[in-house]
């Protein structure tokens, strides 16, 4: 039997992070999971003639920004859900890892921005990144269709397999979740 005790939500605070948070609550809800959010502020670049100092206090007004986007998201929005928020700096798609490992999370939910493929190959995808180094099993979907109405509740599954040796694990998994889902609803 499946056990999701503990559901990371990485979050940028933008409208696709509302959406997955969306989706989140309703498989807490349905496991009895706790969730935690992760934002990674990413140490921005130096800008062209500033010095270090100059550059320190850029840095710490995006972390103040950030402490505050995260007090903020969704206060009274979570139910009888407990709820983790943490800030984190580094690589986006490092942190999550990380924290997944280091946190035993069972799944980690995060949306992808569906800029496409031609933006993913020149700059990246931080969830392509996290699906492809994380132990455990990645939530994701490109576009929400669903009004703020409607059950965030996942009636389809799609898996992704390589055929590599954690193919069996990632089928079991799924077919697990699967099971349940049908059996409760």
């Amino acid at each position: 039997m499946i056990n999701i005790a503990k559901i990371l939500l990485p979050i940028d605070f933008s409208t696709r992070s509302v959406d997955a948070a969306d989706a989140a609550v309703a498989v807490a809800e349905h496991f009895g999971s706790e969730i935690a959010l992760l934002h990674v502020v990413t140490p921005r670049l130096p800008l062209p003639l500033t010095t270090a100092a100059q550059t320190k206090v850029i840095h710490s007004g995006a972390r103040i920004e950030a402490e505050e986007n995260m007090n903020g998201y969704r206060p009274n929005q979570w139910g009888n859900i407990q709820v983790t928020r943490v800030l984190r700096e580094g690589d986006p798609a490092r942190t999550i890892v990380e924290y997944a490992a280091e946190e035993h999370v069972d799944l980690i939910m995060m949306p992808t921005h569906g800029y496409g493929p031609f933006r993913r190959l020149l700059i990246g995808s931080t969830t392509a990144k996290v699906l492809h180094d994380a132990k455990c099993p990645v939530w994701t979907a490109a576009h929400s269709d669903a009004s703020p109405t409607a059950s965030a509740t996942p009636h389809r599954i799609a898996c992704a397999v390589d055929l590599g040796k954690q193919s069996g694990a990632v089928l079991s998994w799924t077919g697990s979740l699967e099971h349940r889902s049908t059996r409760s609803t």
